[in-house]
């Protein structure tokens, strides 16, 4: 073994390890062109032995993949034009496989000849988790699309608030609360908006609602941005917003349905008051005729 030869053998030993392909390819000024070196992780990448890419017959857009060759080219002229280093990203192709590969290579102009020397690094595997990252991504945002037709389409106000601020509003949502669009909602206080005697409550679901408990249904205050108030009933679980921990809630405004609860209760209590106390005899038949309430006045005759 030379001088020569033992000085560069730590060098190639570290090169020869390597899990990628450093190559020298080489232009010459009458015109040929071909790799006059090639590492033997080539082997592994191109499914060619070195003999076969060295002989001069291969050159190195005949491996770059059709739909990625017009890039490839433009790039590289690109960097003859300006003796620039030459850095892409594309997809090759061998007879057993196509891989994605980083090419990374700077020239050194000689007398007859341009030497490029690079490296060439598969990242197949990333450029795969990047695809299933971006079909997870447009899937994540279709669902959201679907999801916010959904709530927009709901009889009931949805609402998402964090760190106790409202981010999120559904049209039903403004309307209960007396907005004229759900933007007057976006950016305020939750608790400006429950009633006072409530807001210990609220405070509390909050505060469970974020150590990952369920807010069952629960009759409540609210006050609308006209100072109106309304009663409503709330159901909220923890959720992610952007993500971030954030609280959904469902709201029903049952108000109207209250106040005709508390109408019956009144003309029920009204009747039962004059039935029972006027004098004359008074009684109570069901649906058939038959006797089911008669009053004291009844039993005096």
């Amino acid at each position: 073994m030379s001088k020569l030869e033992a000085a560069n053998k730590p060098v190639d030993n570290i090169v020869n390890r390597l899990p990628a392909a450093v190559f020298e390819y080489t232009y010459f000024t009458d015109g040929r062109k071909g790799f006059t070196y090639v590492s033997p992780y080539c082997e592994v990448m191109f499914g060619l032995t070195r003999s076969m890419m060295m002989r001069g017959s291969l050159s190195l857009r005949s491996f770059i993949h059709p739909d990625d060759r017009e890039s490839f080219v433009n790039d590289f002229q690109n960097c003859l034009d300006g003796a620039a280093t030459f850095s892409w990203e594309g997809r090759i192709v061998t007879h057993k496989k196509e891989l994605w590969i980083n090419a990374l290579a700077t020239p050194e102009p000689m007398l007859d000849r341009i030497v490029w020397t690079g490296v060439l690094t598969d990242i197949t595997a990333r450029k795969q988790a990047e695809q299933i990252t971006k079909e997870v991504e447009k899937w994540a945002a279709d669902a959201e699309l679907q999801y916010g037709m959904l709530l927009e389409s709901l009889p009931l106000g949805v609402g998402i608030h964090q760190n106790g601020v409202l981010v999120y509003a559904n049209a039903h949502a403004a309307k209960i609360m007396g907005a004229t669009a759900p933007t007057e909602l976006i950016g305020k206080q939750v608790l400006e908006m429950v009633h006072f005697d409530y807001r210990s409550l609220v405070v509390e679901r909050i505060k469970n609602l974020m150590n990952g408990q369920v807010a069952p249904v629960t009759q409540q205050k609210f006050v609308r941005l006209d100072g109106v108030d309304i009663t409503v009933e709330t159901y909220a679980v923890p959720f992610q917003y952007n993500g971030k921990p954030a609280v959904q809630i469902v709201v029903k405004d049952i108000t109207e349905e209250q106040l005709t609860k508390e109408a019956i209760r009144k003309t029920e209590t009204l009747f039962s008051q004059l039935f029972h106390n006027t004098t004359f005899g008074k009684v109570m038949l069901n649906e058939v005729g038959k006797v089911v309430l008669v009053n004291e006045g009844f039993d005096k005759k």
